[in-house]
């Protein structure tokens, strides 16, 4: 792009304030900042449209931790990456073409997507994916009373990084994609719903 927005970081406000203009000049852009502080150079967020989707894996569960990213001819690389309940949001340029693109942790493409931009926000909805090799972690919760737990929710922390699964009566399996076969400690966390 020939000329890319400049914006700096409000601490006060929490938001990006669009305040210039940078210039390409070969193979760099240059502009003028009125102080010291964040600045961002990229495409303006006046010319944007939000984007959301949430990532299933083929047994219908939330795949956490994903990279997303936008490839444009016109932009480069937008990522960002997928919540630890499989949901991502953000927000592109309007009236471009890009190549929507899902790279799970190990860094295989695992799902790939033309898409075509206009004014009007995008909501993908549920985007189902094949996983992989994964870690199969089942279980049965039971309450303070031994009882089997009706509804509720899991959270395995693993290799630095949470996953969330439900409990429904008394059962639990979560399928956690790992890039390696060797063992490793895990914390899990039961919440019963009636309990709460």
């Amino acid at each position: 792009a020939p000329r890319r927005s400049t914006s700096s970081f409000r601490s006060t406000t929490g938001k990006w304030i669009e305040q210039g203009m940078a210039v390409r000049q070969g193979n760099h852009y240059h502009g003028v900042v009125s102080h010291f502080s964040y600045w961002n150079c990229d495409y303006s967020l006046l010319n944007t449209i939000h984007f959301s989707f949430q990532l299933r894996d083929q047994f219908g569960n939330p795949v956490p931790y994903a990279s997303v990213q936008f490839l444009s001819d016109l932009y480069g690389i937008g990522s960002g990456a997928t919540n630890s309940s499989g949901d991502a949001q953000g927000w592109i340029p309007s009236n471009d073409n890009f190549l929507l693109q899902v790279v799970n942790k190990c860094g295989s493409v695992i799902y790939s997507q033309p898409v075509i931009t206009n004014t009007t926000d995008l909501d993908f909805g549920i985007i189902s994916i094949v996983i992989g090799p994964t870690l199969e972690l089942k279980g049965m919760v039971n309450n303070c009373g031994n009882q089997p737990v009706k509804t509720g929710s899991v959270n395995v922390y693993l290799d630095g990084l949470n996953y969330k699964g439900s409990i429904t009566d008394g059962h639990f399996i979560l399928n956690i994609a790992r890039c390696q076969s060797t063992t490793a400690p895990a914390a899990i966390t039961t919440i019963d719903d009636a309990a709460s």
